[in-house]
């Protein structure tokens, strides 16, 4: 690790202590957690491994008492089997004994004293049985610890993720609030100083309708993001005609986006949805913003209504950009976007994707995009519960 000592005051150190500290702390814990629980293992194996070696010397030194206790009584003549005193050993036949029995010497050489088999195989059994019970424990505990050490790792990750990820988008709104500010601002100096007759000064408030149109979006997009990351945002599904919907949301927006934006739909029989038309409105709104600001002034968009049985599906379909088709579900995160693919100039705030899902999905939808690859457009799909119309009851 290398620090900047050229002031040789400590500042350096001090500096980053303080901005990785944290991490420092995280590391010494984490070896000190892991250097416990390998001296608890070692301790207690330890303790069990001793206190086993210590009852096969205590029956060592039984088995020998009661050899030579027994070895030096001429009468009555020892009898094979358990002894009566302490059935753990027995007394059997010197030919037949085990390595550790005891000869009873000196009157009766042909007996041994010997702990009983079954007395040995349930001590040794019983060592194992502790001696497995501490390596899975251990084993246990440090995988627990590395689970949690993963989890800590992947917290702390997110956290700095996201925390970077909100300075950008701050950065990002600061810059969108900014620029429709810019415009109106040149387009009021411009009415101040000037002189204008009607053919010029038409594309001049055109333009600053635009701009307000997306300040108004802008300010929309906030409040209804953080009344859903508050879960405060209250939908009122109702059955909505989507077919006539669409068609006033095309004509509103052909002042802005003229001929580029066209709806296909072949029903015609109108397809009733439950739905919130604020909801669907504000969906709409950021997918057709979302394909003008990156497809730019070479803009196709086709807005398509279908339906089956049960669902309708609203399709937005342009000729922008485009995304990998593996990065679908990424759009939909709050705060993502993918500046790479963003065209020169153009700005995001990285919530109209993940505000338009949020709103489907309170409604009982679900909204999904795909597209073939990058510069080969992208289509995005809202899907509604059909319903009966109004009239139907």
């Amino acid at each position: 690790m290398k620090f900047n000592g050229a002031t040789g005051d400590g500042r350096p150190i001090i500096r980053w202590l303080r901005q990785r500290g944290h991490h420092l702390l995280f590391v010494i814990t984490l070896l000190s957690l892991t250097a416990l629980v390998g001296w608890w293992a070692v301790f207690i194996y330890n303790s069990i491994h001793r206190e086993h070696h210590g009852a096969q010397e205590e029956r060592v030194f039984r088995a020998r008492a009661y050899a030579l206790t027994l070895g030096h009584q001429a009468e009555p003549a020892p009898r094979p089997g358990p002894l009566p005193e302490d059935d753990r050993f027995e007394i059997v036949p010197a030919a037949a004994a085990a390595a550790d029995a005891v000869v009873m010497q000196p009157y009766w050489p042909e007996y041994a004293v010997q702990t009983r088999p079954e007395v040995v195989a349930a001590s040794e059994d019983k060592f194992r049985r502790r001696s497995l019970m501490v390596i899975g424990e251990g084993a246990l505990l440090a995988l627990l610890i590395l689970i949690s050490t993963f989890m800590l790792y992947r917290l702390i990750h997110e956290e700095r993720r996201s925390a970077r990820e909100l300075q950008e988008f701050w950065s990002r709104i600061t810059h969108e609030i900014k620029t429709p500010i810019t415009g109106l601002r040149a387009f009021l100096e411009t009415l101040k100083t000037q002189d204008l007759s009607r053919e010029e000064l038409e594309p001049l408030v055109n333009m600053a309708l635009r701009q307000v149109d997306r300040q108004q979006q802008l300010a929309q997009n906030i409040l209804v993001g953080q009344r859903l990351e508050r879960d405060t945002a209250r939908l009122n599904p109702t059955p909505l005609a989507m077919g006539a919907f669409l068609e006033r949301f095309v004509s509103g927006h052909h002042s802005q986006f003229g001929e580029r934006i066209r709806l296909q739909r072949p029903a015609p029989d109108d397809v009733w949805v439950l739905a919130d038309p604020d909801a669907v409105h504000v969906i709409l709104d950021n997918l057709t913003d979302n394909a003008f600001k990156y497809a730019g002034d070479d803009l196709a968009l086709l807005i398509r209504l279908t339906a089956d049985s049960e669902q309708a599906q609203v399709s937005v379909c342009d000729n922008g950009p485009g995304f990998d088709p593996a990065q679908a579900e990424n759009l939909f995160e709050a705060f993502r976007r993918f500046p790479e693919e963003l065209p020169a100039g153009q700005h995001g705030t990285g919530m109209g994707l993940y505000i338009s899902r949020s709103l489907a999905r309170k409604m009982g939808g679900d909204l999904t995009g795909t597209s073939a690859g990058p510069r080969q457009g992208a289509c995005f799909q809202l899907t509604l519960k059909r319903c009966e119309s109004r009239r139907g009851g």
